[in-house]
């Protein structure tokens, strides 16, 4: 419902903690950091580690462990971009930047260069799952590329080593990846790594609680479960690392909270009927190709029935919102 939306806050999001790890790392950037991590990376670590747990928001720490290990050493509350989905945020992680400048908007996207709906993340088709040829043009080489986060840590810190740990299935954006199957796996690689003598950055990324909250929902015993052990498993983690001269950083791509009501839309003949195409994007955010003569029909339709619950912008409206970042920042408050 609108009266329970929680808006990005590009002043203080997972956008302006990547970009204090960027800042420690002598990388220029045009957005804030996290003061208070700003503060605690004044100190010149050998090891600054960023662990990404998919989904585990505020909200299920909240209801699993408002008192666990996690909660007991939380440094702030931010955050996520906009939409706060995985394919956007992760993207945000990997660039320094938000979906506004990265293009990387939801999980499935519309390319009018390939007349086709495309899943962001395995780059097929998003309704038939078939592999796209782009050997004539490749979007995401061309119109989506950009310059990692590593790349510019490389450039600007040439003393530091970037490191991947990440699961089997997931694309590796550096040379040094280490694919892991579980936390245990997560924990080990780290503790490995922070006892050598190299200066790093160790990017970690897990895909649940995410996988088995969509499954279970918010208040499951299962998520439950999960959250435990892994705060168990740091906590054991932590205690090895002592000496080591590591920052250990732990946050969330986006958060999780349960839905009340589902809507198809294919129990809405007279909105499909003003459509040229299927809606494209996600749940999250919901994109509606709309025929050119039937856009006040659809928007005098939508109104009527979701206008208590949803919010309805043009492409233009969207755009100039801010919900999908910034096109000109502020000036940083450094």
């Amino acid at each position: 419902m609108k009266k329970d939306l929680l808006l990005p806050n590009y002043n203080h999001s997972n956008l302006n903690l990547i970009n204090s790890i960027l800042n420690y790392f002598n990388v220029e950037t045009k957005y804030n950091g996290i003061i208070d991590i700003d503060n605690i990376l004044k100190r010149n670590y050998q090891n600054i580690v960023l662990v990404v747990l998919d989904g585990m928001g505020s909200n299920i720490l909240n209801i699993h462990s408002p008192n666990g290990f996690f909660s007991e050493h939380k440094i702030d509350n931010i955050t996520t971009i906009y939409p706060s989905t995985t394919a956007a945020a992760m993207n945000m992680y990997y660039s320094g930047k938000p979906p506004i400048e990265s293009g990387y908007i939801a999980f499935t996207q519309y390319f009018k260069e390939y007349n086709r709906t495309i899943e962001m993340l395995s780059r097929n088709d998003a309704y038939t799952g078939e592999q796209i040829d782009y050997s004539k043009y490749n979007i995401f080489e061309n119109d989506l590329n950009y310059d990692s986060v590593y790349s510019k840590i490389q450039k600007f810190s040439q003393d530091t080593n970037v490191y991947e740990i990440k699961p089997n299935h997931c694309d590796k954006h550096t040379s040094k990846c280490i694919h892991i199957e579980n936390i245990d796996d997560i924990c080990n690689s780290i503790i490995s790594l922070c006892t050598n003598n190299e200066k790093k950055y160790i990017f970690t990324y897990f895909d649940s609680p995410d996988k088995i909250l969509h499954r279970n929902g918010c208040s499951s015993k299962i998520v439950g479960d999960f959250i435990y052990n892994t705060e168990n498993k740091f906590k054991e983690m932590y205690k090895k690392l002592q000496g080591t001269n590591s920052l250990i950083i732990i946050s969330a791509d986006h958060g999780h909270t349960d839905i009340n009501e589902t809507i198809n839309i294919l129990d809405l003949p007279e909105l499909l009927d003003c459509l040229y195409m299927p809606p494209t994007f996600e749940h999250r955010l919901i994109s509606f190709n709309v025929k050119a003569d039937k856009i006040s029909i659809f928007k005098n339709l939508f109104n009527k029935k979701f206008k208590d619950s949803f919010i309805l912008y043009s492409k233009n409206e969207f755009l100039e919102s801010g919900l999908l970042g910034l096109r000109n920042p502020k000036q940083k408050n450094r």
